[in-house]
């Protein structure tokens, strides 16, 4: 196997979880935990295996894992799928010693003990105590990581009758060696070549080569990526949403609300409607869109479903605004690319100004004004950033004919105050809007 086809960080991390929104309290704290760790580590690195051992679990620990972490048998350091020795293992790590070069895989050397050692606690978790729950294998000097998943090391390894047989043999003393070397360099190295050779699947990132330059910290584009691969979601492959709407709860209730919007069931079906009467907020922007329908002369009986299918193609485009604002900010890692807040979006014609006057148009037909206030926005050839028919029908409505207006901020928000506290009181709608899409991670 070509250390050039080993997989990345990206590709270390389930389909799913990608999809996993942290909010910014929980990516600041990761952080923190993450950079104390790293310098601890990098400050004792002369220091024995079992010391630096101790201080991945405790960085692991300070993660989202509740589930119980510590050895299994001879397994170095193994995160079990519950919160006792009772649980199955569920992710078994080998881990070497910042100073024991010779035994830790390097992209140039996989066929290496570590990966020897590995290979045989899997096979000794599945054949000997028949545990069907290991999600992955990792091999690491808490700076260098190795990630192997259950799938490759099933398909290489267990269903491997040669190396299968070979392994119970050694396991009853019928081979004519019972040392572990004799294991790790005569019955599994051999059949590691021939995985090696097929093209196993193994994921490598160093967290060295994400630092800032010159520093212990890594770089801040980094957090979510690393947020999501130490997740229990991602270790343990833990169920993260059954439907789009568990995706994030949170989110999806308080962007409903802001729309002017509620999740109902029926029946046992899922339906979005309109919030009751009693709780509706006038600024809200599908009560905000069915009374300039009104103005206008609108069928009432049509008012809402109007109001709401212009809605919908507003927020799309403006979560859209706001991807691609993040994607802006982090590849150049500077806040001065950020343009989706209520400094330089102050009102609803503003907004509309992004959709059809900067997105909409390459940067030469831009006028003046959108150049200097707009200037590292794109343009973007895409029908997002066409007029809808309800907006440019006789009688429609756009985004920036909506009145001005403050919102009562959700109950469950998750804006804080000063003090840390839940938000309270009114907002400008768009402020609000802006505000609470800042409480979200879209990297």
């Amino acid at each position: 196997m070509d250390s050039g086809n080993l997989l990345n960080l990206k590709q270390a991390i389930n389909k799913n979880v990608k999809a996993m929104m942290p909010l910014n309290e929980q990516k600041v704290e990761f952080e923190r935990n993450l950079n104390g760790y790293l310098s601890q580590l990098i400050h004792n690195d002369k220091s024995s295996e079992e010391f630096q051992k101790n201080q991945f679990r405790d960085f692991l620990k300070s993660t989202n894992i509740d589930e119980y972490i510590n050895t299994s048998g001879r397994i170095d350091l193994a995160i079990y799928n519950g919160v006792s020795t009772d649980s199955s293992v569920g992710v078994i790590v080998e881990y070497k010693s910042l100073t024991n070069m010779s035994e830790m895989m390097k992209e140039e050397d996989l066929n290496v003990k570590s990966f020897r050692e590995l290979v045989a606690y899997y096979l000794r978790e599945r054949l000997i105590d028949n545990n069907l729950e290991v999600k992955r294998g990792i091999i690491t000097n808490g700076l260098s990581f190795f990630v192997i998943d259950s799938k490759e090391l099933e398909k290489h390894f267990i269903k491997n009758k040669r190396l299968v047989e070979n392994f119970k043999k050694f396991e009853n003393k019928q081979l004519s060696g019972s040392t572990t070397d004799f294991l790790y360099n005569e019955v599994i190295a051999p059949e590691i070549d021939r995985a090696l050779k097929s093209g196993i699947k193994i994921a490598h990132f160093d967290l060295r080569d994400l630092m800032v330059k010159g520093t212990s910290e890594i770089s801040k584009n980094k957090i979510t990526q690393l947020y999501r691969f130490f997740s229990r979601e991602n270790l343990l492959n833990d169920e993260i949403f059954t439907d789009a709407n568990k995706l994030n709860k949170g989110f999806y209730d308080e962007l409903l609300y802001i729309m002017g919007l509620q999740e109902s069931k029926t029946s046992g079906n899922k339906y979005i409607s309109r919030l009751p009467e009693s709780k509706r907020e006038p600024a809200s922007l599908v009560e905000n869109t069915i009374e300039q329908l009104d103005i206008l002369g609108t069928d009432k009986s049509n008012q809402f479903d109007e109001a709401m299918q212009l809605t919908v193609v507003w927020v799309n485009r403006i979560l859209f605004l706001k991807l691609l604002e993040s994607s802006l900010v982090s590849f150049n890692e500077s806040d001065e690319y950020d343009f989706l807040n209520y400094n330089k979006c102050h009102s609803f014609n503003d907004l509309n100004d992004l959709f059809f006057a900067v997105m909409a148009k390459k940067y030469d037909e831009r006028i003046e004004r959108l150049k200097e206030a707009f200037p590292h926005v794109p343009y973007m050839n895409s029908s997002l950033f066409e007029p809808s028919g309800l907006e440019s029908s006789k009688n429609g409505v756009s985004i920036n004919s909506l009145r001005e207006a403050d919102i009562k901020v959700y109950s469950k928000t998750k804006l804080k105050d000063k003090n840390g506290k839940r938000l309270s009181g009114k907002l400008s709608i768009l402020d609000y809007l802006f505000k609470f899409l800042d409480v979200y991670d879209f990297t």
